[in-house]
């Protein structure tokens, strides 16, 4: 019933985001969004999967996670290791070679301003604004939630183009869930909470 979250563990364990242990470059990488910097971690820049993809202003590992260079590597690193962890548990013959609707998706972190994100099917958009209250800028590329839903839409959307705005809410939110399963620190704090209550 719960293979898929043994799955999970199993990949977390057998360390497929990888923390870096030795000085190479690395992605200051949220597990979550900015207001819990407590969870960020440094991890080595995954390898490519199968999909193209051009995330605009990557150009690898080591800059500051809030430039466009470093929204850019975390927007990279959730799609990636999201992206190979659901193609290696195809048990189908479908390959991943191409996207619902365009060769090479595109992946905008500052899309612009508006307190928004989505996919359009050639793109996956984030946007950023002034909060009115803390009077600070949010930019939701920050938010690994947020681009594992926005890319929850595009994997479906491979799977199943004929259900194109139809059941991708819930599957975005379900992305939410495997994103944060498979990232060991995440999980450790939810463990210490459980344990208090």
């Amino acid at each position: 019933m719960l293979n898929w979250i043994k799955n999970i563990f199993k990949s977390v364990c057998t360390a497929k985001n990888k923390i870096a242990a030795t000085p190479v470059k690395t992605i200051d990488y949220l597990l979550n969004d900015p207001t819990t910097p407590e969870q960020g971690v440094k991890i080595v820049p995954p390898t490519a999967c199968s999909l193209k993809l051009n995330v605009q202003g990557y150009v690898g590992a080591g800059y500051d996670m809030h430039s466009l260079q470093g929204q850019a590597a975390s927007c990279y690193v959730t799609i990636q290791n999201t992206a190979k962890y659901l193609i290696s548990q195809n048990k189908t013959k479908k390959t991943f070679t191409k996207w619902a609707a365009t060769n090479t998706l595109n992946v905008l972190p500052r899309a612009g301003k508006d307190f928004n994100a989505y996919y359009d099917r050639s793109n996956l958009k984030f946007f950023y604004d002034i909060d009115t209250v803390t009077k600070k800028t949010v930019y939701t590329a920050e938010s690994a939630d947020i681009v594992s839903h926005e890319f929850g839409h595009a994997f479906l959307d491979i799977l199943r183009p004929d259900l194109w705005n139809a059941h991708h809410m819930r599957l975005g939110l379900f992305m939410n869930l495997l994103v944060i399963f498979q990232l060991f620190q995440i999980l450790c704090n939810m463990t210490k909470y459980f344990k208090k209550l």
